[in-house]
Formats: structure tokens, C-alpha cells, sequence
């Protein structure tokens, strides 16, 4: 009898299709079943040693519990090809063994992404020119996503993940090169993108940003480096990394070079240039903004640029100013997470803070749970009412809980003298 086609995918996700039939495990009320056919799908025609996955799946190691082992492993291949049978599956067996070894059972075909996945990339090593890059194209476009990310806290599963990671890294790594040489700049972005989607925390967005300024594309490059440092905000609760701000300046190197390109060229060229930013009076509005209100709150690359600039007019109009730290310690609710209920309340207490605070001063989130403000024109002790009038007004909130703490900070108690700047 011939039986149609499994098709497995596992990079990202576990899902399985028998022809078009999806295949749910779903109900499957112990999770070492279907962590067993992974492996064993894993393993591919080598198999893998039954005393592996015994090891692997029963922990203990007590001499005395091999018999105990070994039956509850037969139950278990038992149960799941009773569950993939219900699930829409020929009632064969799926886990076939042979001279202790376990392996899949090769009546039913198998379409594995990640058997495809190393077959192209294998196939692309030992190619050249076009083929060569388009079969690398075909291996990267596979790469859907780690693989069974929820299994990444198995070693055994972690090791293999790690490997194929390396596969697809080198990927990218040989079509850049090909991608910067031939000038393809939109491949090369829809590259960097799609690893920075996959794995949003390896520094990929610095390569975009990179590629979107080479291309003069600052309004996107800007755009990835606010997402960028929202999501290190949010869910680290950290600043970006250190190369990804040196990206940042690099980004307003280049717009004040293209910026000193438009006042030195020719009128022609200057008035072609400033034809293609817009309507007349639009890009002044966007940088004044329509409406004045409350504090200015801002990302924290622009806080610290703000600061630095306030610092020089304060050094000519002799004012004073001060850092305000202002942290929230939540109250979690029930039924939500801790990290949710935190960022909720960071939220009203933004609100709060623009709506309490000077149109003239500005603030910034940093990391899960502080706001930074700076009080330009005022001294700690009038910060004292300040921090007064924001507990007062977050505590009337309906939503509000959670206690706020303050503390102020001058730059002179850190040893910075008017003179240095």
C-alpha cells in the first residue's frame, strides 16, 4: 500500500500535515511523546539508539528500573501511533525497531524541512557562481525559525538548534557578501530583516540600519532603531547594545553630511533636493509638532542628546537643572503576569508624568520600571513638590497601584563642572 506524504516543519514551530491533512498532537496528555518522534525524526536514516531515548526521556538511573524503563518506552511508541492514528493517520508503526536502534518508519515518505534545509545548504557548498547563491537564497529562505524553540531547554534538542543556526548564519554571512558586491540593496535588506525577526536580540537590526543609511534611507534606519530600542525597553528592560549606538551615531554622522550636501550644492540641485522632501511647511511641522503640552517625552538617545544641548544654554544663561529618577514598584494583579501588570502602570504613570511636569522639561523611559526627567530652571528642593504633585495625581488614576520612589541628582554631584562641556 502506498501511504502519502508526512510533511514536518520545525524550524519556528512543530507542524505536521499527512498530505493536506493536518496532523494535531494536541491532545496527547504527556509531552515525551511527542518530544520521541521528534528525535526520532531528528535522527533521520542513522536512527537513534533506543537506550538514548530512554535515557534522555526517563531520568532516573536507578539499576533497578531498566525493566520499568524499557516497557514504559514501548507504551509510549504505543500510545503515539494510536494518537497520530486518530489524528487522521494510517494505523501502522510509525517508530520501527531494529538491532536496538530506533527509526521512522519509511512506508510513509517524509518531507522534513530541516532535512531539506541541509540538503540545500550541502548542495551550495559544492556549487558555484548563480546556482551557488541561489541555492544558498533557497537554504535561508527555509529557516523559518529556531529550531522547536520550545524544546531549547533539552540539551539535547539545544545542541542541534545551535547547529543549524550556524548553517543559516553562514548563509547570510556568503549572500551579503554577494548582495553588497552586485549592489543588490534590497536583498540585502530583506536578509538582515528577516534574521532580525528571527532573532531579534542578535544584533541584526545594526545591519539594516547600516544598509538603510548606505542607501540614504535615514527615515527607515531611524524607524528600525526606535522598534529597536523600544523592544530592548520592554523586554529586557536594558538600553540597546553598544554597537547598535554606535550605529545610532553613525546614522546622524550621515544625516549631517547629506544635510551639508543640500546647503553646498548648487541652487538647482539644492532646490531639486528640497522638491523631493515634501510639501511646502511639512517637514517644519513634523519637527515643531501641532500642539504644545505637558513635558516632552522622548526615546533615550534623544533625552541624552536634549540633556547635552540644555547643559551648553545653561553654561550662557547661568540656570540650574536637575535629574529626577523616578521608579515604580508594581502591585500585581491577579491572573497577569508581573511584566505586564508593570508595563501597564508605567503607562499611566507616563501620563501622569507629561500631564504634571512643564511643556519646557522632557523625560524618557529607561529599562522596565524608571523614568528619567530633567527640571530645567529649578532646584530640589522645588523637585520635592514635583514629585508630590505626581504621586498625588497617579494615586487618582482609576487603574493606578504600585508605590513610586524618587530620587534628584544635579550634574555637579557627579563631578561635571559647566567648563568641561
Amino acid at each position: 500500500m502506498e501511504y502519502e506524504t508526512l510533511h514536518v516543519q520545525m524550524f519556528g514551530k512543530f507542524v505536521m500535515y499527512y498530505g493536506k491533512t493536518p496532523i494535531s498532537l494536541k491532545k496527547i496528555t504527556s509531552a515525551k511523546s511527542v518530544r520521541m518522534l521528534q528525535m526520532v525524526l531528528l535522527a533521520g536514516s542513522e536512527g537513534i539508539p533506543k537506550r538514548e531515548l530512554i535515557d534522555i526521556l526517563y531520568e532516573w538511573t536507578d539499576p533497578g528500573e531498566v525493566i520499568n524503563r524499557n516497557r514504559n518506552m514501548n507504551n509510549l511508541i504505543y500510545r503515539l501511533r494510536k494518537q497520530m492514528t486518530s489524528a487522521g493517520m494510517p494505523d501502522i508503526p510509525f517508530i520501527v525497531i531494529q538491532d536496538a536502534t530506533c527509526y521512522w518508519n519509511d512506508q510513509v515518505p517524509l518531507d522534513l524541512d530541516i532535512r531539506e534545509f541541509e540538503i540545500l545548504y550541502q548542495k551550495a557548498r559544492t556549487s558555484s557562481g548563480r546556482e551557488q547563491i541561489l541555492l544558498y537564497q533557497q537554504a535561508n529562505e527555509l529557516y523559518q525559525g529556531e529550531l522547536l524553540p520550545t524544546n531549547l531547554a533539552d540539551m539535547w534538542f539545544y545542541e542541534k538548534s545551535i547547529y543549524y543556526k550556524e548553517l543559516y548564519v553562514n548563509t547570510i554571512r556568503i549572500l551579503e557578501r554577494s548582495y553588497r558586491k552586485n549592489a543588490v540593496y534590497k536583498e540585502l535588506i530583506d536578509l538582515y530583516s528577516r534574521a532580525a525577526a528571527i532573532y531579534p536580540f542578535d544584533n541584526w537590526q545594526t545591519e539594516l540600519i547600516r544598509t538603510y543609511v548606505d542607501g540614504s534611507r535615514y527615515d527607515e534606519a531611524r524607524q528600525v532603531y526606535n522598534e529597536t530600542l523600544k523592544l530592548y525597553e520592554n523586554e529586557l528592560g536594558i538600553p540597546p547594545t553598544r554597537e547598535m549606538q554606535q550605529c545610532f551615531e553613525y546614522l546622524k554622522r550621515k544625516e549631517r553630511g547629506y544635510v551639508r550636501q543640500l546647503k553646498t550644492g548648487s541652487p538647482g540641485a539644492q532646490n531639486q533636493h528640497l522638491a523631493n522632501l515634501g510639501e511646502e511647511g511639512r517637514i517644519a511641522r513634523d519637527i515643531f509638532g501641532s500642539t504644545i503640552g505637558g513635558a516632552y517625552y522622548c526615546s533615550y538617545p534623544s533625552f541624552v542628546d536634549y540633556c547635552r544641548v540644555t547643559l551648553r544654554i545653561m553654561e550662557r544663561r547661568a540656570l540650574d537643572a536637575v535629574l529626577l529618577f523616578v521608579s515604580l514598584e508594581s502591585y500585581g494583579r491577579r491572573n497577569r503576569s508581573d511584566a505586564q501588570e508593570l508595563d501597564d502602570q508605567m503607562l499611566i504613570l507616563r501620563d501622569v508624568i507629561s500631564s504634571s511636569v512643564r511643556c519646557g522639561d522632557a523625560f524618557t523611559r529607561y529599562g522596565s520600571r524608571y523614568y528619567i526627567l530633567l527640571m530645567v530652571d529649578t532646584n530640589k528642593q522645588f523637585c520635592r513638590r514635583i514629585c508630590k504633585r505626581i504621586t498625588e495625581a497617579f494615586r487618582q488614576m482609576p487603574d493606578s497601584a504600585g508605590e513610586i520612589h524618587y530620587e534628584t541628582l544635579r550634574p555637579q554631584d557627579v563631578g561635571i563642572q559647566m567648563g568641561e562641556l
